[in-house]
């Protein structure tokens, strides 16, 4: 067996050996600091780590520096999370941030299992970081439920199998994207008795009028949508002469979800 005799040398060893045991103190010890607030292992700390961070800069880049919220996730991220006041200030932030921030940053906590959502919530973000939600929905044992938006979702990624709970379309509508309402439409969710027009922008409302009563539409208003087989017909009833066949590019067309407004 190898001996150090030279007592330089070995004095430098056992320095090198009590660093490298204060270092993997150090590890376990921010380690568990960390999985009392529920990140554990080491590739989860340094996803988190990484979150926090963009979190943080992003604040501050909005003039957030020094607040209570910027405190908490400057110290979290030098290794010292707060467990109790943490999470809120993650929440406050995550409130503040797009809505494809939000996802992502939600994606990376799922991923990494982090234990900050209570069981119902989890399941909800497992749905949404699903790459095949309706499956997800058609095989769970327990209905999942949430609040409007999370309601929308799962009629959507459904095709209307789930419906809207009774209240909960009055209050999407106004937000809603447009590509989404038509999928509703499409699915039989929302029909003409619900009036869509009523909750959504003034210069959108010739569309879903033409969409769900089309009898209701003007023919001016079917010129401004471009609404050829409409104004077709209206010459037709007139006794016009037919309409000469149309290019390609302008093609008679009703005003369907691929139709501008």
């Amino acid at each position: 067996m190898y001996e150090v005799t030279d007592p330089v040398a070995a004095r430098q060893l056992l320095i090198a050996a009590e660093k490298e045991r204060r270092a993997a103190q150090r590890q376990r010890r921010d380690l568990q600091r960390w999985r009392w607030i529920g990140v554990n292992g080491d590739e989860a700390v340094r996803a988190v780590t990484d979150l926090l961070g963009e979190l943080l800069e992003s604040h501050r880049a909005s003039g957030g520096e020094g607040d209570p919220y910027a405190d908490q996730l400057r110290t979290a991220v030098e290794g010292l999370p707060d467990q109790e006041g943490l999470l809120p200030a993650v929440g406050a932030l995550l409130r503040q941030s797009a809505p494809e921030t939000v996802l992502r940053h939600l994606r990376t906590l799922h991923e990494q299992e982090v234990e900050w959502l209570t069981p119902e919530a989890e399941d909800r973000l497992a749905l949404l970081c699903s790459t095949a939600p309706s499956l997800v929905l058609a095989r769970s044992r327990k209905r999942l439920s949430g609040g409007p938006a999370f309601a929308l979702f799962s009629s959507v990624v459904m095709n209307g199998a789930i419906g809207l709970p009774a209240g909960v379309l009055p209050e999407v509508l106004p937000w809603m994207p447009r590509e989404t309402l038509d999928d509703l439409i499409e699915t039989g969710t929302v029909t003409a008795e619900d009036e869509p027009w009523q909750h959504r922008p003034d210069d959108e409302l010739a569309y879903w009028r033409a969409r769900l009563v089309p009898d209701s539409i003007a023919t001016d208003r079917a010129e401004e949508l471009g609404w050829r087989e409409f104004l077709r017909r209206e010459a037709y009833l007139r006794g016009d002469p037919p309409w000469a066949e149309e290019t390609e590019e302008g093609a008679a067309r009703s005003p369907t979800r691929t139709s501008t407004i």
